[in-house]
This record gives C-alpha cells, structure tokens and sequence, in this order.
C-alpha cells in the first residue's frame, strides 16, 4: 500500500539559532513519506547561507520579502506536492512518532480537516521541560470550543492538515497586517466546515523563550486576538456559540485587554480610545471602563498591572 506523501511547511525570520534543531527534528520522522520545505520569509540573518550549506537536497528552500508568518506558510503549502500538510515553527520541535500517529486519524476520513495533539513547554535549550502544564485537548473540538479557549490547545507545530481542507478555507488569511492570532482565525473559519480530531498523546515541543511573539510584541499579539474576534462575529455557527449581546461583550473584553497592553506601553490616548470602544460595545461594564479611563489620566504606564490588581479588589 502506498503510502500518501506528508508536506512538513517551516516558516521562518531570523531564527538561524534556532532552525537546525526544528529541521532535524523533522528529519528524524519515524514516518518517511516526507518532504520538507522551508519558507524563509526575508531574513536578514545568516539563515540562507546556513541552510544551503547544511541541508542543500533534504530540504527545499523557498525565499521571499517578509511578509509574516502566515502568508509564508500559505507560500509552502502552495509548493507542496504532499496530500497531507504538517507545519512546524522553528520555536518548536516534533517528537519522531508526530506524523505516524496523526495519520491513521486523517487518512480515508474526508470529513476530517484536521489532526492535533498535545504539546509541552520547553526551555530555550529545546530539551529542558518546564514546570508549566501541558497543553489539553479542546472538550469537542467544535467552533465554539475554539471560540471561548481563544484556540490556545491547538499549536501551529501540533496540527496535521489535510491540504484540500486547507486550501477550501482559503489558508491563512492573507493580512500583513495580522502577525499574531492568524492560526486562530484559520482553525475558527476551518471548524465550519470540517471535524478536527485531538490525539491525546504529547507529541510537539514547544520552546518558551523572550524572543517569541508572544513575548516579544504583546501589542501585536492584543491587536490580532481581537482583530480575530471581529472576524469570527461572521463564521457560519457563530450565533450557536454566543448572541449579538454576548458576541459584543466579548469583543469588549478584547478591547479592555488591548487597552491594558496600550497604557502599559505608554500609549495612554490610544487605550482611552480602547476603553471608549470596550463601553460602547458592552455598556453593562461602562462604570467599571470608565473608571479605568479616569485612572489613566492620573497614573503612568508602569502603574498598569497595579492598577488592574486594584479595580479587580475594588469589584
């Protein structure tokens, strides 16, 4: 029996330290039906040099000006030759078993768009596992699931994707505007059309260090959330999650964290302007927003985190 051929997609800025150990560990897949490309999306460190002298025929190199990480991963699966698509962050390494477990889950199953598993944190080594929890499987893995967990249970590097799954719901959503929460919106739009099955196994590690977006750019990372949020008020099954009122309260609780975000690195007119859009949207908490706006008129941006530790006691 044939066995079906699996892209594994790595994009990839300015992570020369860091994409060897996400290639090998590619490499080292018990599943051999493999190719491997790597998207580098307009580094300007030594990654091209690196990768050409270190791996030249195991992997194919793709280069192109920087665009984020989403428009590089649809750039890989537009190249790829496999039926299936596995994505892997140069954050992150695959345990060898990663692709021989997914795929009996996926094969033959149409209705299936989609296999995750489990994750675990590790340290900026790649070997040292941390003490923080491993990740958990979403209860159903239905929308509404990835709606209220914000899609955290399911990491880039954790999913195996059926290719005509990924190109039905049109990829990543082609924004260089929105560096941050791109995977969320993917698997939010991916959910109305498709079932997404979770393999209760730890089979990805995902390296925790300053230099992730998470970290790294908070703002980015508020701004995309909640740019996600607005698109999703749309999805197909939406209202079955959460009505008009609720959805808009919901929005309004992205706003109040980008606002948080936006006064903690000094943009206090910028939060205002958060805050103002967080009442119109849900006037149930106005009070309680308004009185976060009247306190950024009186406290610097290094008060935020005690400030949102007083308003919580104070409610």
């Amino acid at each position: 029996m044939t066995q079906p051929l699996v892209s594994i997609v790595i994009p990839t800025y300015n992570r020369a330290h860091l994409i060897q150990d996400a290639i090998e560990s590619c490499l080292s897949q018990t599943y051999l039906n493999t190719e491997i490309i790597v998207v580098d999306d307009g580094s300007t460190d030594d990654t091209r040099q690196l990768l050409q002298a270190q791996y030249d025929e195991r992997i194919h190199l793709i280069q192109q000006r920087n665009q984020g990480p989403a428009i590089a991963r649809n750039t890989g699966v537009e190249a790829a030759q496999g039926e299936y698509i596995q994505f892997c962050d140069t954050d992150d390494l695959l345990h060898p078993t990663k692709i021989e477990r997914c795929l009996p889950y996926i094969v033959n199953q149409p209705d299936i768009g989609l296999v995750y598993t489990r994750f675990r944190f590790v340290d900026r080594d790649g070997k040292t596992p941390l003490s923080l929890p491993p990740s958990s499987l979403l209860p159903d893995n239905s929308f509404c699931d990835l709606i209220s967990s914000n899609g955290a249970p399911i990491q880039t590097s954790t999913t195996l994707f059926r290719k005509s799954a990924f190109l039905t719901v049109s990829g990543f959503r082609a924004d260089e505007d929105q560096r941050c929460a791109e995977d969320w919106d993917l698997l939010l739009r991916l959910a109305t059309q498709y079932r997404m099955v979770g393999v209760d196994e730890i089979l990805v590690d995902y390296r925790k260090h300053p230099e992730g977006i998470t970290a790294s750019d908070p703002l980015m990372m508020a701004q995309g959330r909640l740019q996600t949020v607005q698109y999703a008020r749309h999805y197909d099954g939406r209202e079955k999650c959460l009505s008009d009122v609720e959805y808009d309260e919901f929005e309004a609780d992205r706003y109040h964290v980008l606002a948080l975000v936006q006064w903690e690195q000094g943009n206090h007119q910028a939060a205002r302007e958060s805050l103002h859009h967080a009442i119109r949207l849900s006037p149930r908490k106005g009070k309680m927003r308004r009185f976060y706006t009247w306190l950024s008129y009186l406290f610097p941006a290094s008060s935020t985190r005690w400030v949102n530790s007083l308003v919580k006691q104070l409610r």
